[in-house]
């Protein structure tokens, strides 16, 4: 086994252990938060960690995001993300930043860093969406306040 190997495999099991009472859950499955991957996998790989993303598309509706992870130089996993700026409150202003976090994040869990599976597409956009709604009734909790 090669040195790349042991690094990945010495993440993935430092990942595991680290990221237990960590997880989120999206349907009844425990996903890992993209900075808890992203933070385990720097801590165990350093500067031999690097993670491009690429702005595939992007108009006023959309936006498609690609991540690679390379480990030292070496290319082990892709991630795409795509968002649509009408989904919620928060891709209004940031679909390009949610498309990027989603796509690192594939990205790490295609790597080996996941927990329950990698979330689909309705698994986020419900997710997103039932946060929208609990962020838009705390707003108006505190309209009712001031």
């Amino acid at each position: 086994m090669d040195n790349k190997n042991d690094k990945l495999i010495s993440t993935i099991n430092d990942f595991k252990k680290s990221s237990i009472g960590q997880n989120i859950s999206i349907h009844g499955k425990a996903y890992s938060l993209v900075s808890t991957r992203v933070a385990i996998a720097r801590r165990n790989l350093g500067s031999s960690l690097d993670i491009k993303t690429t702005l595939l598309y992007q108009d006023d509706k959309k936006v498609i995001v690609k991540a690679d992870i390379f480990i030292d130089e070496k290319h082990l996993a892709t991630g795409l993300a795509e968002e649509v700026r009408t989904a919620s409150r928060i891709n209004n202003t940031s679909a390009l930043e949610n498309a990027e976090t989603s796509a690192a994040g594939r990205a790490l869990a295609f790597l080996g860093l996941l927990t329950d599976g990698i979330p689909s597409a309705e698994e986020i956009s419900s997710a997103l969406a039932q946060q929208d709604k609990q962020l838009q009734t705390a707003l108006k909790e505190l309209d009712g306040v001031s």
